[in-house]
């Protein structure tokens, strides 16, 4: 076989690195309204140490998309990491069409429970703080979950949110793996240095969760017999 076969290690692994960049810049394309409100609240706050809970809950609303976004690109994630991917950008507005209404419903969820946590954080004092910092965990946690399962299984919105807390608590082990893989993504890209930010346009999100989901497919075989599953053509 040649190296520069389409069929060799090397022009797979380039094949899969391009896909993981077309899936970021689709992915953070509808957070961006989102980053922007988000990056202000937050030089607001560093220049007077008061947090602007009007551009909190501007950010939140501007992040209606993201969920959508999020489980469109499990959809593909999933289908990738079992070798049984498509066309990539049509997968992803498929799928982005079909779970909209749904992801933004948890999506909207969830940003509304982080600003609220975010708010605590930075108001509160003393064990209060340990208290809240605990639910951030307890949340993000979740939020590893649930996307992918709103990706893959046909379930109501409560349904979709009490699976991710149950798989958070059941699979802590890999739960802990996925969270360390998305720790070292943020470390690698802070010491990028001035090479951060395109490697965040780039890689930033989809690389990390194509890890996640080499962690939680293999679970997910486990429900797989006991709920409803999207067919790979839906």
């Amino acid at each position: 076989m040649s190296f520069f076969s389409m069929d060799s290690p090397l022009m797979r692994f380039l094949n899969r690195m391009a896909d993981l960049i077309v899936l970021n810049l689709l992915s953070i394309l509808f957070a961006i309204p989102a980053l922007i409100s988000g990056y202000l609240t937050l030089a607001i706050y560093g220049e007077t140490g008061q947090l602007p809970l009007v551009y909190l809950l501007i950010t939140a609303l501007l992040s209606f998309p993201v969920g959508a976004s999020l489980t469109a690109l499990h959809t593909v994630l999933i289908k990738m990491v079992k070798n049984e991917e498509g066309y990539i950008v049509k997968g992803f507005f498929k799928a982005f069409r079909d779970n909209f209404f749904q992801a933004t419903a948890i999506g909207l969820l969830a940003a509304a429970l982080t600003v609220l946590l975010i708010a605590d954080l930075l108001i509160v004092k003393g064990w209060f703080r340990a208290f809240f910092a605990a639910a951030a965990f307890l949340l993000y946690g979740m939020l590893l979950y649930v996307y992918p399962l709103q990706a893959r299984f046909y379930n109501p919105v409560s349904r979709t949110i009490r699976n991710s807390l149950l798989m958070e608590i059941a699979a802590f082990p890999r739960t802990l793996l996925m969270m360390a893989v998305s720790a070292l993504a943020l470390v690698l890209i802070y010491f990028a240095g001035n090479y951060a930010v395109p490697i965040a346009i780039l890689f930033g999100v989809s690389v990390p969760a194509y890890l996640q989901a080499m962690i939680y497919v293999p679970y997910f075989k486990r429900l797989e017999e006991k709920e409803p599953q999207k067919q790979e053509g839906d």
